[in-house]
Order: structure tokens, then C-alpha cells, then sequence
């Protein structure tokens, strides 16, 4: 279950590692197990061996996210939320890519600070983490501990320190077996799915009633400013929406062009549509709590049978974007 949940949670977040950050891999770290001063929100770092892994230090690619999915979702006891936490980072050092991804599945029954033993596969109650490093992947020993300082449920953000040891998956020739992670933080990482009092969005599709379920997110991006919805329903029928340089007034939706607004569904078989009309108006933009409301329709093709699907009546209400 736990390995399923990751994947769509990755598929839905994907639009996430469209930012970038800068990065070098550095020695002589610290051992400090708290949040360093100089820093900005959304933040992460830790050290692995030996050698610090910064966020602010990778010029190619970096992101950290969250998301909070309820028991039904994840099998877990009644009560209990999975609150899941990825960090990565990628750079080409020489003529080689390089990545390396840490990702957190964490039980817990309420939104507070909290302070959790590390676990592993065979105890599904506790924390547990995975670290790919290029084709490595490792995962948690127990002991170790990662701790939420902060659990911010009206910006939605979470904040922490963590340490812990892991061992390879897969035992594999040259490779270490094991790896030691301390002085690891995180502040104010973006819960970008199941935040606490979001919003919500409904449509009316070929007739249908649409409403946004559990996966609903919405962030915004700096490069090329857009703010990026990513829907679904109870189905599974997937409603995306791009809107470009937001803010109050009124957006047509185009299948081309620069900086553009667009709109796209795919149905119960599959089938993706793409907007060839319509408009997207913001009624209300707030950049201080970053929930904005509105109202959309369009008209939806596919490439290659040219069938259309009619979307009316859309409403966006008071969702909140995640700086990306």
C-alpha cells in the first residue's frame, strides 16, 4: 500500500520539479540537529556521510513537498493520517547527472508537534524512509527519530529535524552498505495535497457532476509565474489548469502559444482532452493566505479522435496555492 500511495502521489506532484534551485556537494559539515538561521522557507538539508546536502546549493533541479492522506486512502487504522515529505535534488557534476531523492512516510493521529522513533518494514506503524541516490535506493533502520516543530494547518507548511541510519535494498558491489544521516532539517515545506482547510472545485462535465475529492492541490511556480491546479474525483477522472501570470480577471484558455492558460481532463477510459475554448475568471486573489476563487468553462479534444467534452458551471472556491 505504501509503495502504491508513493507513486501517485508522485504522479500528481509532478508539476513540482518544474523549479530549480542551485547545488555542490560540500564537506566539513556540522553536526547540528536544528534549524540553521540562515535559511529561507522551504528549505531542506541534512548530512549523509560525511557530505552536506543542501537544497540552496543545487543550480539544476530541487523540490520538497508534502502531502497528508487520510485512512481510507492508506488502509492505516482508524484515526491515523499518512503524512508523507520528499525532498530532491539533482545536479550534473562533470558530464554526469546526478540525483538524489529522500522521501518520509509518517503515521500520525493529529496535526501537533511531535517527536517519532524511526522504523522499518517491519513495523507499518512507524516512520519509515527511503533515500535513492542515482540507482541506490536505501531504507530506514530502526532508531533514529525525526522530529515536526512546526505543523502550521492554516498555511499548511511543516518544519523539522531529523536523524537516523539506513541500509541498501539491494546489496550491490562497491556500493555502501549502509548510510548515517544527521543534522537533517526541513522548514516550512509546502503541503501540497490534504492541506488543512482547502478549498474546493466543482464542475458541471457533459452533463455530470464534477467535485474535486481528496486530490486536490495547487501551487505556483516563480519562473514564468503560473499557478498550477491538479483535480480529481472520487473516479479518478483528472482535471488539470494552468493559469498564466494570475491574478483578478479573466483568462481564455488556449492550445497555443507563450505563457499561456490551459485546461485539460481526462474521462473514466483515459481519453485526455485538451481545451480549445473557454475562459477562467479570478474573482478573488490573495497573495498573503494564497487562496484564490473563481469560476471556469471550457471545450475539451483529443488529438486523435477530435471528440470534445463540455465543461460548465465551473467554481473554484477558496483554494490555496503552495510556493513552488
Amino acid at each position: 500500500m505504501r509503495t502504491q500511495l508513493r507513486s501517485n502521489w508522485l504522479l500528481l506532484c509532478i508539476g513540482a520539479l518544474l523549479v530549480s534551485f542551485g547545488c555542490n556537494h560540500y564537506d566539513n559539515p556540522t553536526s547540528s540537529t536544528t534549524i540553521p538561521s540562515l535559511h529561507a522557507a522551504g528549505e531542506f538539508g541534512y548530512i549523509r556521510d560525511g557530505v552536506t546536502i543542501d537544497r540552496k546549493n543545487y543550480t539544476l533541479s530541487s523540490s520538497g513537498f508534502a502531502a497528508i492522506y487520510p485512512n481510507r486512502v492508506t488502509g492505516l487504522p482508524n484515526g491515523l493520517s499518512q503524512l508523507m515529505i520528499q525532498f530532491m535534488v539533482s545536479d550534473i557534476v562533470g558530464t554526469n547527472y546526478t540525483s538524489e531523492t529522500m522521501m518520509f512516510s509518517i503515521p500520525f493521529d493529529t496535526p501537533k508537534p511531535a517527536t517519532f522513533s524511526v522504523g522499518d518494514d517491519e513495523a507499518p506503524l512507524l516512520p519509515q524512509v527511503t533515500l535513492s541516490i542515482d540507482t541506490l535506493n536505501y531504507k530506514s533502520k530502526p532508531g533514529g527519530s525525526i522530529v515536526i516543530t512546526e505543523f502550521d494547518t492554516v498555511n499548511n507548511t511543516i518544519s523539522g529535524t531529523f536523524t537516523f541510519d539506513m541500509v541498501i535494498e539491494t546489496p550491490t558491489q562497491g556500493a555502501p552498505a549502509t548510510k548515517h544521516i544527521v543534522g537533517g532539517y526541513f522548514d516550512k515545506i509546502p503541503i501540497t495535497v490534504g492541506g488543512y482547510g482547502q478549498g474546493s472545485i466543482s464542475a458541471t462535465i457533459n452533463g455530470q457532476q464534477y467535485v474535486a475529492h481528496d486530490g486536490l492541490t495547487a501551487f505556483k511556480t516563480q519562473v514564468s509565474p503560473s499557478i498550477w491546479i491538479f483535480a480529481s474525483n472520487s473516479l479518478g477522472e483528472i482535471l488539470q489548469m494552468r493559469i498564466s501570470n494570475p491574478s483578478v480577471g479573466t483568462f481564455p484558455f488556449r492550445q497555443s502559444g507563450i505563457n499561456i492558460s490551459t485546461a485539460a481532463i481526462s474521462d473514466l477510459s483515459g481519453a485526455g482532452y485538451t481545451s480549445t475554448s473557454g475562459t477562467l475568471t479570478i474573482t478573488s486573489y490573495d497573495t498573503t493566505r494564497r487562496r484564490f476563487s473563481g469560476t471556469f468553462n471550457f471545450i475539451g479534444q483529443t488529438d486523435s479522435t477530435n471528440q470534445t467534452i463540455t465543461v460548465t458551471n465551473g467554481k473554484i472556491d477558496n483554494v490555496q496555492w503552495s510556493e513552488m
